[in-house]
């Protein structure tokens, strides 16, 4: 006769707190000190049909580790509080993300070109994928550019440009 799990949480409902950690303890070897009942009887009942139709497999586990290192991101964050099941319970997560660079609204798109016109001299910025292009040379911001151009230590490249919160005026 299988595992009937119905039954196995009408049993483990009725046991006390401390009852639960000590089962949980027995199948996974692991101690913990949550005060949560559901959380011990969800964790119970996944080992103890673990334990009856078989565990994920060895294989399959190093696959999964395999896949995860892959992602440009792992971290993992530590006793992040979050409610499960109506209970506040410190738990373990990994959060996998791709980290992006903040876009700025007011750099136009790459392949774009900023013209402005200084002292009687047109200068024109290329916006490349890595930074901008200047008289054949890459610069990282809009303010390098404005510095080279005026010959100014103190001068801001999106005014210099006319960017403003709109974005580009071309």
């Amino acid at each position: 006769m299988g595992l009937n799990i119905k039954r196995e949480q009408n049993r483990l409902e009725q046991m006390s707190i401390v009852e639960l950690r000590e089962r949980f303890h027995g199948l996974s070897s692991r101690r913990v000190s949550i005060k949560c009942k559901r959380w011990y009887i969800k964790r119970i009942l996944w080992c103890m049909q673990a334990a009856a139709e078989g565990d994920i497999s060895a294989e399959s586990r190093i696959l999964a580790i395999q896949i995860a290192a892959d992602r440009p991101l792992r971290r993992s964050i530590l006793k992040l509080r979050e409610k499960v099941d109506d209970c506040d319970a410190s738990i373990y997560r990994t959060v996998s993300t791709v980290l992006k660079p903040p876009v700025d609204r007011r750099i136009p798109e790459p392949g774009a070109s900023l013209v402005k016109t200084y002292k009687g001299q047109t200068i024109r910025v290329v916006v490349r994928n890595s930074g901008f292009e200047f008289n054949g040379e890459q610069y990282k911001s809009l303010t390098a550019i404005a510095r080279v151009v005026t010959g100014q230590r103190r001068i801001n490249g999106f005014q210099f440009f006319n960017l403003g919160k709109r974005g580009a005026e071309q």
